[in-house]
């Protein structure tokens, strides 16, 4: 019992550190945000940050990581619905917005301008590879597109849609931004064949 309860404590003085942390990059960006200041908000020592973690630096790339594992893990199963069928994917599409929106504070202020160029690359290549996989699974070719190019678009329009959302019309649901997103980006992509 007291080793689940250790573990429980760890866990929630990480979810602590991480939550104040992206409300404070969220305000100054990450070069003006310092330890001490996270560890005054957190009401934690020094020492117990460095337990967690190296530095702010290592503390936004576990954040980053845990949230592309969460966009990653959601869409696992994306290469076993069929390029051709434009509906299948949209339960997918939920799930992630769903995740996406509960996991807003965190995403928000790392894709709204300034925020992460850095994350977003990678959140784009998750994407890229989702999409990829996809039409790898359907041994989808053609030789008048370039496949490349068109998945590059497609993962832009993805993490565009999901900033301008969090930006501009925070009042929709995931839901709603899923079945937009759904049509929009694979509309794109049908056009072209």
């Amino acid at each position: 019992m007291a080793g689940k309860l250790k573990e429980s404590q760890i866990e929630l003085t990480r979810t602590l550190i991480k939550d104040e942390f992206m409300r404070l990059y969220e305000k100054k960006g990450l070069e003006k945000v310092t330890v001490n200041e996270i560890c005054n908000v957190c009401e934690i020592s020094r020492s117990t940050f460095y337990q967690h973690f190296d530095d702010k630096y290592d503390l936004l790339e576990t954040i980053e990581n845990e949230l592309l594992d969460g966009v990653r893990d959601l869409n696992i199963d994306m290469h076993s619905i069929p390029v051709t069928d434009t509906t299948a994917s949209v339960p997918l599409w939920i799930e992630t917005a769903t995740y996406i929106y509960s996991k807003k504070d965190y995403f928000r202020p790392l894709i709204i301008k300034p925020g992460d160029p850095r994350f977003v690359h990678k959140w784009n290549k998750v994407i890229r590879n989702t999409i990829n996989e996809r039409l790898s699974a359907d041994k989808y070719t053609n030789d008048l597109i370039d496949i490349d190019l068109v998945t590059y678009s497609m993962a832009s329009a993805t993490i565009g849609l999901y900033e301008y959302w969090f930006q501009y019309r925070p009042d929709l649901t995931p839901q709603e931004i899923a079945e937009t997103g759904s049509k929009l980006i694979w509309s794109a992509f049908y056009k072209f064949n």
